[in-house]
């Protein structure tokens, strides 16, 4: 059906048992449109690669998710920095994962969030031809439609954002103030990934 004039949705990354035993409850209560995003090496099961820096979701609560109406969407497989990765690297990463989460709730994901929000021109091309429709980066921006389908922005929500603050946010209002800092680290670590990559020969 057609989008509401301001629709707002909310993300998840990583999956995080969290978001099944905290945000399940909310979401179901009230009807919230949500999406988490997987990396599928994290969840706890045959697929588990080891990493993680906490207690992740397992399969049959992925599937409560799915059941409950969340999306889910992939976020790699061992959630590495994409633009950093050679090619046949970053062609496992997205096409891994999306195959994973297709054998596991019988459906391939159509949207991707990139780890860490990092993504170049490389990483978006490769995220397309693994099958995905759309990516969503970080950014702390609204989304436009200008950002085109895989470059699409979100706004952090924080353990300290409170509801007068989040208002704010998804009005935007105040966006730039309230992420001054987090932009000009981002600004310093895209300097230096883009150093990086170059040495290895792969940024693009």
């Amino acid at each position: 059906t057609p989008l509401p004039a301001r629709p707002l949705l909310v993300t998840f990354d990583d999956g995080y048992e969290g978001v099944h035993r905290h945000a399940l409850p909310v979401l179901a209560k009230h009807s919230f449109a949500s999406t988490v995003f997987v990396s599928t090496g994290w969840l706890r099961g045959k697929h588990d690669g080891g990493g993680a820096l906490d207690t992740m979701l397992d399969w049959a609560q992925v599937r409560e998710l799915t059941d409950a109406g969340t999306e889910i969407g992939g976020h790699s497989h061992s959630h590495p920095q994409l633009d950093q990765l050679d090619a046949g690297r970053l062609r496992f990463e997205t096409l891994r994962c999306r195959e994973i989460v297709g054998e596991e709730l019988g459906t391939a994901p159509v949207s991707f969030a990139y780890p860490y929000g990092y993504s170049s021109r490389r990483v978006r091309r490769a995220v397309r031809e693994a099958g995905f429709a759309q990516a969503l980066a970080v950014g702390n921006a609204l989304a436009r439609r200008r950002q085109g389908p895989y470059a699409l922005e979100r706004v952090t929500v924080r353990r300290s954002t409170g509801t007068e603050e989040f208002v704010r946010l998804i009005e935007g209002r105040a966006i730039a103030r309230n992420f001054a800092a987090d932009r000009a680290m981002t600004k310093g670590y895209a300097l230096a990934r883009r150093a990086r990559g170059a040495l290895r020969g792969h940024w693009i």
